[in-house]
């Protein structure tokens, strides 16, 4: 690491009201601290099933597609 004084956490959880804020607010921190060694933990509140116009989209269906894109975001992030 470059900044010596830079502060790298043991363990770090991050809780958000929805799917993408994480990875709006803080995915930088959370990768930066996980390739670092931090433990990094995410809490999701809500299940993502709300916010889509697209015809024929369920709650259901996009409850599982924002599980999935999560997953998928926190694996790059780290």
């Amino acid at each position: 690491m470059t900044n010596a004084n830079a502060y790298i956490p043991e363990r770090a959880m991050f809780i958000f009201a929805h799917p993408d804020d994480i990875e709006f607010g803080t995915a930088g921190t959370a990768a930066k601290w996980a390739k670092y060694g931090s433990d990094v933990t995410y809490i999701v509140l809500t299940d993502g099933n709300i916010g889509s116009r697209e015809a024929g989209m369920t709650a259901e269906k996009l409850a599982k597609i924002r599980r999935r894109e999560q997953s998928e975001a926190a694996e790059v992030a780290g």
